[in-house]
């Protein structure tokens, strides 16, 4: 009987080589993730149209959010309001309105856009009182600063 050829040694194991498929998976997860935030921010961010920010004004006033109200405004508006409370910025401000008891808090989820003329960067904005008391409403004058809407005067 022949004896059986002795059988060869294994080779040697390779270092391990890592697959890169779970690291492409997870960096396109992340880049995913990234692009979603940014849009996101965009979104959140972007300038409202002068109906959104009259609307916005309005709903703060009603509302006694004094500080909402401030940040809504244009530059020569909001200094005149922060020179008659003495105040440095918009929450010292909205600080100092609601110690002086000048804030009346009302519910105001119902105002409606009633007409909206545009002018290149002036605009003038008729929303509905809160209440919506048939002919009662409120002008907002807003100018395009940078890009963003803000409040010049209102009247109503």
């Amino acid at each position: 009987m022949e004896t059986p050829a002795p059988v060869p040694e294994p080779a040697p194991p390779e270092p391990a080589s890592r697959s890169v498929i779970p690291l492409v998976i997870v960096a396109g997860i992340a880049v995913a993730l990234v692009a979603v935030g940014i849009l996101t921010l965009q979104v959140i961010n972007r300038p409202g149209s002068a109906q959104d920010v009259a609307v916005d004004f309005v709903v703060a006033i009603y509302e006694g959010d004094a500080e909402r109200a401030c940040l809504l405004t244009g530059p020569q508006m909001r200094e005149e309001q922060l020179d008659r409370f003495e105040a440095g910025d918009c929450t010292e401000f909205a600080r100092d309105v609601e110690e002086s008891g000048q804030v009346i808090e009302r519910r105001a989820d119902d105002v409606e856009v009633l007409e909206e003329t545009v002018d290149g960067d002036r605009a003038t904005v008729r929303v509905s009182a809160p209440s919506g008391t048939p002919g009662v409403w409120t002008s907002v004058d807003l100018v395009r600063v940078e890009g963003e809407w803000l409040v010049t005067d209102y009247s109503g």
